[in-house]
C-alpha cells in the first residue's frame, strides 16, 4: 500500500525549492583542494629540483605536499550537495528533509570526492565523517580565500538538518512543533539520541570491542530507550513530540531501524519495544504516516541488508564473541 505524505510535506514537495542566494549560516567555512592543483604544484617543484624551472616559492611546495592551501577549485558547485551514503543513520535525517520538502539538493557518495579520508573530503569535513553539505558560496559574503574557492561546507547531521529547514530553504516553522513545550520535547529527544545513543551504537556492528565493552554499550542503548520512552509518552503521539512530525522523528527513526534489525538478530533481544508502549506505537505507524520517512528507512534497511549479505558480524568476530557467552548482550 502506498504510504501517504505527512501534512507538512504534501504541498511543499511538489516543486523543489532553490537555495536562498544571499544567505549563508554561521558555519565553518572550508576551502576544498583539487588534485589538479596539487599536481601542478608538484610539477613545479620537480622542475625546480632538476634545474629546468624557476625556484619554487614555499607556498607552492607546501601545496604540492598537501600541507598548505592550494589554488582555488576550478569549478565551484552550482547546486548544494549532501555527501552521504544510504546506510548512514545520521545522514538519513538530512535526506528526510530533502525528500519531504522537495529541496533542490543533490546527494552524492563521499566516494565522489575520493572517500572519507581524502584531502578533498577532509577539506569539507575535517573529522572525516559524513554527512557534509557543500554549498555554493555567495559572492562577497565570505573571507577572501573561501570566496575565491567558491565553496562552503556545513558538517554534523543535526546542524545540516536545522539549516535545511531554516529560511535559507523552507518557510518558517517547517518540521517544527507550533507549541514551544512540544518543540522542547523534540529537541530533548534529538539531543539525547545524538549524545547518548549514537555514541553507543557502534556496539551493534563494530569489531574490536571486548565482551565487556560491547555489553556496556548494549546496556546503554537499553537505558536510553527507556529515557526516550518517557519523552515520547509525554507527547501523546503519534510523532515524537505529539501531533506534528518534526526533525526529531527523522533523527531517531533511522537509528531505530538499526536497532530493530540488529539487536534481535545478533544479540538475542526478544523485543526492542518490550515495556515501551509509546515507542512501539510511534515506530509501528511511522512508515504508513509519512512516505519520505518510509523512503529513508528503506534506504537504511537496504544498507544493513548489504552488511548481512557480506556477513559483517561473522567477519568481525562479533557472532563468535556473542556465542561464547562471556557477557550479557540481550536486554
Amino acid at each position: 500500500m502506498q504510504a501517504s505524505v505527512a501534512p507538512q510535506a504534501t504541498a511543499k514537495a511538489v516543486a523543489a525549492r532553490p537555495v536562498a542566494a544571499a544567505h549563508l549560516p554561521n558555519a565553518r567555512i572550508c576551502v576544498s583542494a583539487t588534485n589538479a592543483a596539487r599536481a601542478a604544484a608538484a610539477a613545479a617543484v620537480t622542475a625546480a629540483k632538476s634545474g629546468r624551472g624557476a625556484p619554487v616559492p614555499a607556498a607552492t611546495a607546501m601545496a604540492a605536499s598537501g600541507q598548505g592551501a592550494p589554488p582555488p577549485a576550478a569549478a565551484p558547485p552550482t547546486r548544494p550537495t549532501l555527501y552521504d551514503v544510504p546506510v548512514s543513520n545520521n545522514g538519513a535525517r538530512c535526506r528526510y528533509v530533502i525528500y519531504s520538502q522537495g529541496l533542490d539538493v543533490a546527494i552524492a557518495s563521499p566516494a565522489a570526492l575520493g572517500g572519507l579520508r581524502s584531502p578533498e573530503f577532509l577539506a569539507l569535513s575535517p573529522n572525516g565523517k559524513m554527512p557534509v553539505l557543500r554549498l555554493p558560496a555567495p559572492a562577497g559574503d565570505l573571507p577572501a580565500a573561501a570566496a575565491a574557492a567558491g565553496l562552503a561546507a556545513i558538517y554534523e547531521s543535526e546542524v545540516i538538518s536545522q539549516y535545511l529547514v531554516s529560511a535559507a530553504f523552507c518557510p518558517p516553522g517547517t518540521l517544527r512543533a507550533a507549541d514551544p513545550l512540544a518543540q522542547a520535547r523534540a529537541d530533548l529527544a534529538t539531543r539525547a539520541h545524538d549524545m547518548y545513543v549514537t555514541t553507543a551504537q557502534g556496539c551493534m556492528y563494530k569489531g574490536g570491542l571486548t565482551a565487556e565493552e560491547r555489553s556496556a554499550g548494549l546496556a546503554q542503548l537499553s537505558f536510553q530507550l527507556d529515557a526516550l520512552e518517557r519523552v515520547v509518552a509525554a507527547g501523546g503521539g503519534p510523532f515524537v513530540c505529539g501531533a506534528e512530525v518534526t526533525t526529531a522523528d527523522a533523527a531517531l527513526a533511522p537509528t531505530f531501524e538499526f536497532m530493530v534489525r540488529i539487536l534481535p538478530r545478533h544479540f538475542g533481544w526478544a523485543d526492542v519495544f518490550a515495556g515501551r508502549p509509546a515507542l512501539r506505537a510511534w515506530w509501528g505507524g511511522l512508515r504508513a504516516r509519512d512516505a519520505a520517512m518510509a523512503r529513508i528507512l528503506d534506504e537504511v534497511a537496504g544498507g544493513l541488508e548489504a552488511w548481512e549479505a557480506a556477513k559483517r558480524w561473522d567477519e568481525l568476530g562479533i557472532t563468535a564473541q556473542v556465542a561464547r557467552g562471556e557477557a550479557r548482550y540481550a536486554f
